[in-house]
């Protein structure tokens, strides 16, 4: 006894093959480490808000990068915690600093 052959016999996918692995943005990881030292120095004239300056930039970039889910690039909450920080630093910097640069002669 023959078995009939049938030809739309569902295929079973191969292994499981797992998801490539995304790289963190090194922009958002440099504007999140600028950021910090932004909030923790923001005592320091003229340093910190040049600081603060390039860890919003550098967030801003890392947050372009991380929006894409093309780019492959992983790190978003980095580059917002270096946005937030950036800001929250660079404010006090900037009236320190004017208050600095007045009292000097």
């Amino acid at each position: 006894m023959s078995y009939p052959q049938y030809s739309n016999q569902p295929q079973f996918p191969g292994p499981y093959q797992p998801m490539p692995q995304q790289r963190t943005s090194g922009m958002a990881v440099a504007g999140m480490v600028l950021g910090i030292i932004t909030v923790v120095g923001w005592w320091i004239p003229i340093g910190s808000v040049v600081l603060g300056a390039l860890a919003v930039a550098l967030s801003g970039v890392g947050m372009a990068q991380t929006g894409n889910p093309a780019s492959g690039y992983s790190g978003r909450g980095l580059a917002i915690t270096g946005l937030v920080c950036g800001i929250i630093g660079l404010v006090p910097s900037v009236f320190f600093t004017i208050a600095f640069l007045g009292t000097v002669h």
